[in-house]
């Protein structure tokens, strides 16, 4: 492990300086580590020098999970222009009015199907009446007979 890492760190620096390098390991132990979790903070690690330590502890990650990340990063990307025009939206202060132009909408309609229930309850009433009024007559006439 200390060997791969000595390896990275090495290439790094060969590519940094392009001065002839010197036979002698400047790294041991855990400067190695140290210097190399710098260089990975600071974002001085090329693609393929991860690749080669991914390689060498074993963690490939799959096909199907780099994909699976991909999607959720273009979700994340969709969900974050939604919020931030729905941020401007509420900023601008017209939901609020959109949503008091629906309540008077509900509320007027509310109003009308009371009106119509009332409507409806006095046609009932009148049919029954008119029901009682039918069945008064046909008995009145049956009796007659």
């Amino acid at each position: 492990m200390i060997g791969l890492l000595t390896r990275v760190l090495d290439e790094q620096e060969s590519s940094e300086s392009r001065e002839p390098t010197v036979d002698a390991d400047p790294y041991t132990g855990d400067d190695v580590v140290t210097a190399f979790v710098e260089r990975l903070r600071r974002d001085e690690v090329t693609p393929g020098q991860l690749a080669t330590i991914r390689e060498e502890l074993g963690i490939e990650t799959p096909e199907s999970v780099e994909v699976r990340l991909d999607h959720v990063q273009s979700q994340m990307v969709e969900l974050s222009a939604y919020t931030d025009a729905l941020s401007e939206l509420l900023d601008d202060g017209r939901p609020s009015a959109r949503f008091d132009e629906l309540r008077a909408d509900l509320d007027r309609t509310n109003a009308r199907l009371d009106e119509i229930e009332g409507r409806l309850d006095e046609a009932r009433r009148e049919r029954a009446a008119l029901a009682s009024e039918l069945d008064a007559l046909r008995a009145e006439r049956t009796g007659d007979d």
